[in-house]
């Protein structure tokens, strides 16, 4: 019964809001990222690269506006150079040149 009661406050304050909220906007951006592989890849593809320009010893430091809470601990590791995706494609195409013409 309260979570009901609860979803109906929620959408009563989503219908009379002009424009989404940040996190709502965050949510529909990572849903259009994630259900597309290519967009995926090319969206890690961008943040290595941003990572590079802001990273120093690895690790990012605190960056301006929406992202300052974030990045605002001391320990946040820098994205990896190579996404997981492209290390399997390379290490499976690798392992496939090896071993073609061995019976497999």
């Amino acid at each position: 019964m309260l979570v009901h009661l609860r979803a109906k406050a929620v959408e009563a304050k989503r219908r009379n809001r002009l424009l989404p909220t940040p996190e709502a906007l965050a949510m529909k951006a990572a849903g259009k990222v994630l259900s597309a592989p290519r967009r995926l890849a090319a969206v890690q593809r961008l943040a290595a690269l941003g990572a590079r320009l802001v990273a120093r010893d690895g690790r990012i430091g605190a960056l301006p506006g929406p992202f300052a809470r974030w990045s605002g601990t001391p320990d946040t590791p820098a994205p990896a150079r190579e996404s997981l995706r492209a290390w399997w494609r390379r290490t499976r195409e690798a392992g496939r040149t090896t071993t073609e013409g061995k019976g497999r």
